[in-house]
């Protein structure tokens, strides 16, 4: 037992901790603080889900850090998702582009054919799309993207939310509404 008394009052002594002597066999000491740091995204490894609950249980990180740096909630950062990537595509599991954010990045570009609504009628055009090192990258980008000067938005409802994307050219299809939907069923199926 002394042993290890004597053990502790160097590791205290070495990490500049006094330990204070009540009596012989009992002290005090003083810990600093410790601070846990985690990554919401630790772990996390983008996949094709099978069924529309696996997309909750698959991405639930995803939508969550989303949610946690943006004006978004959780069932909106799904509803979004689940418009743009169905159950998970290509362009999510392997280029870490979860929101199908076009343009060329640093990690380069992706070609794709994507179907736009252009004056009411549904074309497939080719676009490049951007490709990311990393899911976080993807993430972080999507975050900045919708907090530009045109697409933020103070935190609101979901139909107001999906409104604010379309109005602001966000997206093409008039069908936004669908997102307010999926954003719903999200919500249902985390309360259960």
């Amino acid at each position: 037992m002394k042993n290890i008394i004597l053990l502790l009052l160097i590791c205290f002594t070495t990490l500049g901790i006094t330990p204070e002597v009540i009596d012989n066999n009992l002290y005090s000491a003083q810990l600093p603080e410790i601070v846990v740091v985690g990554n919401i995204l630790e772990g996390y490894v983008p996949k094709k889900a099978s069924t529309t609950e696996e997309i909750i249980t698959l991405n639930k990180a995803m939508f969550n850090y989303v949610a946690k740096y943006s004006y978004l909630t959780p069932a909106q950062v799904y509803g979004k998702f689940r418009q743009e990537q169905g159950r998970g595509s290509e362009l999510f599991y392997k280029h870490n582009n979860p929101f199908n954010i076009k343009g060329d990045r640093a990690s380069g570009t992706k070609i794709y054919d994507s179907p736009e609504v252009i004056n009411g009628k549904e074309i497939i055009i080719t676009s490049k799309f951007a490709r990311y090192n990393n899911i976080k990258n993807g993430l972080d980008d999507f975050i900045d993207f919708i907090q530009n000067e045109r697409f933020n938005h103070e935190p609101s409802d979901d139909k107001t939310i999906f409104k604010h994307f379309y109005d602001n050219n966000y997206h093409t299809d008039p069908k936004w509404w669908l997102r307010v939907e999926h954003a719903k069923h999200y919500k249902k199926y985390i309360e259960v």
